[in-house]
C-alpha cells in the first residue's frame, strides 16, 4: 500500500495503470494525449487566428482612415507619409535615396556603320540622333539600340540638335550654310540659307534658332515671322566656336577665346565662366551644367568645367582619342562621336531602378570610387 510499482512511467502513475498492462478501453496514452490537444491547444490555435485576423482588419482600417484624411485635407499629407511609407504599408518606411554601387561603367560601342560622325544629341525619351558628315545622314537610335536613317542626303552636315518641335540640322561649307528641320517621318523643311560660315546651332523654348559666326564675332537669331525669318545680329567678343541650348532655353555659346557667354530673351549677353582656348564644343550635363570638349598639348581629349580664373582649367573626364562631339541623357550618360573610329559609343552609369516597396524609379549610379558594401556574415 502506498508503493509505486517499479517502472510505472510518469503517465502510468497518474492515470492509474502499469506501463505493462494498459487499459482495454480507449483511454490509452495517445487517446489522452489526444485529447489534450482537443481541448487546450486547438482553442489556443484559434485565439491567435483571431488575433492575427483582427490585427489585419484593424491595420486595414487604419490605412483607409488615414487615405481619407489625405484626401479631405492636403496639411495630413506629410502625416500619411511619415507614417504609412511611401506605398502606404506601415511596415514599409523607406528612402529613395540614390543607390551608388561600386562599378566601373558600361561602356559599348552602338551598332551603327557611320564614316564620319561629327555630332549628336539626345532626347528627354532616350533616343539619340547622330549626324554624319560624310554619308550626308542623320540617324536615330532608340533606347534598344535599334537605328534608322531619318535623312538622306544632307551635304556639309555640321551640328544635329533636338528640340520638342523637331530636329534641327545645320549644314556648312566653310563659306555658308543652311539650317533644316526634320520631322519624326523623315521630312525636311525648307532650308533657311546663311551667307556666312556657321559654327553652332541653339533652339530656345519659342523655336527661335541660334546660330554662331565662325568668322565674326556676332551671333544671329533667326525668329520665324509667317512664312518669314527675321534676323537680329548680337554682337559678341570674338569669333564663335559653337552655340547650345540649356534644357531651360538659355543659350549660351563658346567664343574663339575660351569665354563661355550666354544669352538672354532680349538678348543680353552675360560671361558664365572660361575653358581652355583649344577647346571646340560645348555639352550641357543634365546635373553638371556647361560643359567643353578641348584637346590638350597630348592630343588628348577631356571635358571641361567652366572656372572664373582664365589662366585654370578643370577637367572633369578624359575621352577617347578622336573624340569630336559628346551628347548626355537626361540621367547624365554621355554618348560620344568619333570620326577616327568611325564608332558612335555610349557609356552608361546612371540608372533608374523600381524601388522593391512601392514601385517608385530610384537613380542607381555606377562608380568604381564608391565605398566597398561590408561582406555579409553568415547566420549558421
Amino acid at each position: 500500500m502506498g508503493q509505486t510499482r517499479t517502472g510505472m512511467p510518469l503517465a502510468g502513475r497518474f492515470f492509474g495503470y502499469a506501463a505493462d498492462s494498459p487499459p482495454e478501453n480507449s483511454y490509452s496514452v495517445k487517446g489522452v494525449q489526444r485529447i489534450w490537444r482537443s481541448a487546450v491547444m486547438l482553442p489556443l490555435a484559434l485565439s491567435l487566428s483571431a488575433i492575427l485576423v483582427l490585427e489585419h482588419l484593424l491595420s486595414f482600417v487604419f490605412r483607409i482612415l488615414i487615405g481619407l484624411l489625405a484626401t479631405i485635407s492636403p496639411l495630413a499629407a506629410p502625416f500619411v507619409g511619415s507614417v504609412a511609407g511611401a506605398d502606404g504599408d506601415p511596415s514599409q518606411e523607406h528612402s529613395h535615396a540614390p543607390m551608388i554601387v561600386r562599378s566601373r561603367p558600361v561602356i559599348e560601342r552602338l551598332p551603327l556603320k557611320v564614316i564620319q560622325p561629327i555630332d549628336l544629341t539626345a532626347t528627354e525619351t532616350g533616343h539619340l540622333f547622330v549626324a554624319d558628315r560624310s554619308g550626308s545622314i542623320v540617324f536615330r537610335i532608340d533606347p534598344e539600340h535599334r537605328a534608322d536613317a531619318v535623312a538622306r542626303q544632307i551635304a556639309d552636315l555640321s551640328r544635329v540638335t533636338a528640340h520638342r518641335l523637331g530636329i534641327y540640322c545645320l549644314t556648312s561649307n566653310g563659306r555658308s550654310g543652311s539650317v533644316i528641320q526634320l520631322t519624326e517621318t523623315g521630312h525636311q523643311s525648307q532650308p533657311v540659307y546663311l551667307n556666312f560660315a556657321p559654327a553652332g546651332l541653339a533652339v530656345n523654348e519659342v523655336g527661335d534658332l541660334y546660330i554662331g559666326n565662325s568668322d565674326h564675332a556676332e551671333i544671329i537669331r533667326l525668329r520665324r515671322s509667317g512664312d518669314l525669318w527675321e534676323r537680329q545680329h548680337v554682337q559678341v567678343a570674338t569669333a564663335v566656336r559653337d552655340v547650345r541650348a540649356e534644357k531651360s532655353g538659355r543659350v549660351v555659346a563658346l567664343l574663339e577665346n575660351g569665354s563661355v557667354i550666354s544669352l538672354s530673351d532680349a538678348d543680353n549677353v552675360r560671361h558664365e565662366g572660361w575653358v581652355p582656348a583649344s577647346t571646340t564644343r560645348l555639352a550641357i550635363h543634365p546635373q553638371d551644367g556647361i560643359l567643353a570638349v578641348g584637346l590638350e598639348d597630348t592630343l588628348q581629349p577631356y571635358l571641361y568645367r567652366l572656372t572664373q580664373n582664365r589662366q585654370q582649367s578643370v577637367r572633369y573626364a578624359s575621352l577617347p582619342e578622336g573624340t569630336v562631339a559628346v551628347a548626355f541623357d537626361r540621367l547624365g550618360n554621355l554618348a560620344s562621336a568619333n570620326p577616327d573610329l568611325r564608332a558612335v559609343t555610349r557609356v552608361t552609369s546612371r540608372f533608374e531602378v523600381p524601388c522593391p516597396h512601392c514601385g517608385q524609379r530610384v537613380p542607381m549610379i555606377l562608380s568604381p570610387h564608391a565605398p566597398v558594401a561590408p561582406a555579409r556574415r553568415r547566420s549558421f
